[in-house]
């Protein structure tokens, strides 16, 4: 079976620190830890062609069954095939 999160671009200057593969409310999700410029994160990555249709809101909505995603967050749509819902952001 083919990863469909193979391709799944990171930033440069992110570090993974996590990854665990989920479905939430019928969702494929990546859930991943990271650590950027002292700042500790969790992002939720969906399938680009899972969420076409739905809102934000819609999206946030559905990851909430399982996760604490906060009204802290970041949503980014950039068209590379994945959705990326970044959450619960520490500034150590």
């Amino acid at each position: 079976m083919i990863d469909p999160f193979a391709n799944c671009p990171s930033d440069e200057d992110t570090r993974s620190v996590g990854k665990e593969r989920r479905t939430i409310s019928g969702l494929d999700v990546l859930l991943e830890s990271w650590v950027y410029d002292g700042i500790i994160g969790f992002s939720a990555i969906l399938l680009e062609e899972q969420v076409s249709n739905l809102s934000d809101e819609e999206i946030v909505e559905r990851l909430s069954a399982e996760l604490q995603v906060d009204s802290n967050r970041t949503i980014s749509r950039k068209g590379d095939g994945y959705v990326f819902v970044n959450y619960a952001f520490d500034v150590g």
